[in-house]
C-alpha cells in the first residue's frame, strides 16, 4: 500500500467494498480499519504493526468477541 502521510488520503482494494462481496459490513468496517492503522503505523523501516484486543475494539467501535468473530471473516 502507497502512504500519504502528509495527506488524509487512504488507498484501500475496492474488491472488498462492492455490494457483491461475501463480507458483512462489519467485516468491511473491521478492513477498512485496520487498512487505516496499517497506514498509520508502518513506514520505511517498519511493515508489521501490533494492537492489543482492547486497542483495536476502540477502535472500530465494536467489542472484543465482535471484533474476533469478523477477523475470523475476513481471514
Amino acid at each position: 500500500m502507497a502512504k500519504y502521510k502528509s495527506t488524509n488520503f487512504l488507498q484501500l482494494n475496492r474488491e472488498a467494498l462492492h455490494d457483491n462481496c461475501d463480507l458483512s459490513w462489519r467485516a468491511k468496517w473491521l478492513y477498512v480499519v485496520l487498512s487505516e492503522l496499517e497506514h498509520r503505523f508502518t513506514g520505511t523501516k517498519t511493515d508489521y504493526f501490533f494492537r492489543s484486543q482492547e486497542d483495536l475494539a476502540k477502535d472500530t467501535g465494536m467489542d472484543i468477541k465482535i471484533n474476533k468473530k469478523y477477523r475470523q471473516e475476513l481471514e
